[in-house]
């Protein structure tokens, strides 16, 4: 559809509202329809474009209607005409909205148009049938369904979200299913974690509020950090805690994003007998509701209710309610609700978080670019590492060290083979020695550790728990004065915020792999700002004097171990007096080196006559030609 109202004249050759211009068999429109795949429905009408009556389009009731966007006359416009004419009303495409638009300039020949029939494909996929699909930025595109909804509520036959397919998207996310009416606008993050998703995908201006980073030793993504300020800052109902029922009311948020199953908790994390959400009823639902029948909702001793071990198994949340609500909800698969439903955290289940939201947010192009770039940095971490040290280096993943205080032993918590920590070490390149140890962390022993002997440390620096006290405990205990990764302090520092099933993973594992060969070799590296770095050589220095094991004061201005000894020379072999020549071939040979050697010297003899002008060949026929 190129143009309505104005290029088609009647008999009196005035404009006729009632025929519009359309493209037919023989121009650029034809040929970029049937290249993609797509059957012109006017096909059969003569030269570029033609006029046909509202009846014969009518008619012809075509599955998507192609409508060309230009400055003069944009593609709305004509959207606006085709819901305002009865007898269009009656076009199965205008009911549902399939259409799809073209850049003027992408619809005459040019170099274009093969990415313009991609991006067509794409388009009347997602129109007609909802499928999310690749982008090839060529311009053509669909409507954004609000946009639609708003232009055409006045007309003779409006359009509500619920007549556009494409406007609503089905999910299910642990295990609780949602159907959206539009793409969220207004967007509440509850975690670190989930806000780094919006922003890594480019969803800030659909950000209306976010739990505030607690402190400057875990602080935002760094890449992130000018979005970060300003985006408001909800402080939750006692100031530390997950954005509060009013906060999120007020900010007339319309989605929820969060890392953990307790933001969605009817009671607070915090606070056994305070309900975190009072306005949506009763919670509870399918997947969402674990209180055995008759138990009293409050808790005994901080949660442990008889005959149960953790709050969580006698917990009702309240996604669906909320859903109920006009709030739309995502939730970390490694933190579903039912534990039977959590999904491992491993690349796959980062990649389908991504894919998803991407679905959400109508944005899969940048969902798929953002799988890359994580994939990518992936591979080029364990090249890097395999390259620097030509192996992969162990390592232990320190957490807590107040966390194993139960334990009959000395243990300290350290990231296993289950979880996050093994996921991100394994992709970096690294060996996790604890790797063979069940779920996400575990507590190991002291002594286990001191055996394992890692190439380095990777320590977890939190707002609750700060690395350097971490440093302070192992260089405050005997057992671990003669390890050298104590003695030459191979320490990487990790943000607790990185340390989750989140898109900064990837440059995460860069900066590891960075941090490992600079404090092992003494390289200097590229940081990819992810947070992953080294410590300061004299903070480690001044924070480990007055302990058991204090490091020197220019620890770090040791020599890096020397390269390994090339090996000797291999012997040089003596002549064999038992040739295996025998003496007439060594008689040949030096005859030919002598025969070789005379005619190299005549040729350079000849070049030189002849640059000085006196060919040797033109004397000796001119002396021939005298004698004759």
């Amino acid at each position: 559809l190129d143009c309505v109202g104005r290029c088609c004249k009647d008999e009196n050759g005035e404009d006729d509202p009632n025929q519009l211009f359309i493209g037919s068999g023989r121009g650029a429109p034809n040929l970029i329809m049937k290249e993609a795949g797509l059957t012109n429905v006017f096909a059969a009408k003569e030269g570029n474009w033609a006029c046909v009556t509202i009846d014969e389009m009518a008619a012809a009731d075509p599955d998507v209607l192609i409508i060309v966007d230009a400055s003069w006359d944009t593609a709305l416009k004509k959207v606006e005409f085709l819901h305002d004419h009865e007898k269009t009303c009656s076009i199965s495409a205008v009911q549902k909205a399939d259409y799809i638009t073209i850049p003027f300039s992408a619809s005459t020949l040019g170099p274009r148009n093969g990415a313009a029939a991609l991006d067509m494909v794409s388009a009347a996929i997602h129109v007609a049938y909802g499928d999310h699909t690749m982008s090839f930025e060529s311009g053509v595109d669909f409507f954004e369904p609000q946009v639609l909804v708003d232009s055409t509520k006045d007309l003779k036959c409006p359009l509500a979200i619920g007549d556009i397919k494409y406007a609503r998207t089905e999910y299910t996310n642990c295990g609780v299913t949602h159907t959206l009416a539009r793409v969220p606008q207004r967007v509440v993050t509850m975690n670190q974690g989930s806000l780094e998703f919006m922003l890594a995908m480019g969803l800030q201006n659909h950000i209306v509020g976010t739990r505030g980073v607690p402190s400057v030793l875990d602080p935002i993504w760094p890449k992130y950090k000018d979005a970060y300020n300003l985006i408001p800052v909800m402080t939750g109902a006692d100031g530390n805690s997950y954005p509060s029922e009013a906060e999120i009311n007020i900010a007339n948020a319309d989605f929820i994003f969060a890392d953990w199953r307790s933001a969605f908790s009817e009671y607070a994390w915090n606070n056994d007998t305070t309900r975190q959400w009072t306005s949506v009823g009763e919670c509870g639902g399918e997947n969402s509701d674990f209180w055995p029948a008759g138990e009293n909702k409050t808790y005994v001793d901080k949660g442990r209710a008889p005959g149960y071990e953790r709050k969580g198994e006698i917990e009702s949340y309240c996604r669906p309610q909320l859903h109920a609500d006009g709030i739309g909800t995502f939730l970390s698969a490694v933190s579903c609700e039912d534990p039977t439903l959590r999904a491992p955290p491993i690349q796959q289940t980062l990649y389908d978080t991504i894919t998803t939201m991407g679905e959400i947010f109508d944005v899969p192009t940048v969902a798929s670019q953002l799988i890359m770039e994580i994939k990518s940095d992936f591979e080029i971490a364990q090249r890097t590492l395999q390259e620097s040290a030509g192996h992969a280096l162990t390592a232990v993943w320190l957490d807590c060290i107040s966390c194993c205080q139960d334990e009959p032993e000395l243990s300290v918590f350290v990231g296993s083979g289950g979880g996050a920590p093994q996921m991100i070490m394994k992709e970096a390149g690294f060996t996790n020695l604890f790797a063979d140890r069940e779920n996400s962390w575990a507590c190991v022993t002291v002594a286990d550790i001191i055996a394992a002997e890692p190439d380095v440390m990777i320590i977890v620096e939190a707002g609750f728990d700060p690395a350097l006290d971490k440093i302070e405990f192992m260089h405050n205990h005997l057992e671990f004065c003669n390890a050298n990764y104590v003695k030459h302090a191979d320490y990487i520092k990790f943000p607790f915020s990185a340390s989750t099933i989140g898109p900064r993973v990837g440059a995460a594992a860069l900066d590891m792999v960075g941090a490992a060969i600079h404090v092992t070799t003494g390289e200097a590296m590229m940081t990819f700002n992810s947070g992953v770095e080294f410590f300061d050589p004299q903070v480690l220095v001044d924070h480990t004097k007055d302990l058991l094991c204090p490091l020197p004061a220019d620890y770090w201005k040791a020599a890096s171990p020397p390269p390994p000894a090339m090996p000797p020379p291999p012997p040089v072999t003596p002549p064999n007096d038992d040739s295996d020549l025998p003496a007439w071939a060594i008689a040949v040979i030096a005859v030919f080196c002598s025969l070789f050697a005379l005619v190299l010297g005549g040729a350079c003899y000849m070049m030189r006559r002849e640059k000085q002008g006196k060919p040797i060949f033109t004397e000796v026929f001119s002396e021939a030609e005298q004698k004759a």
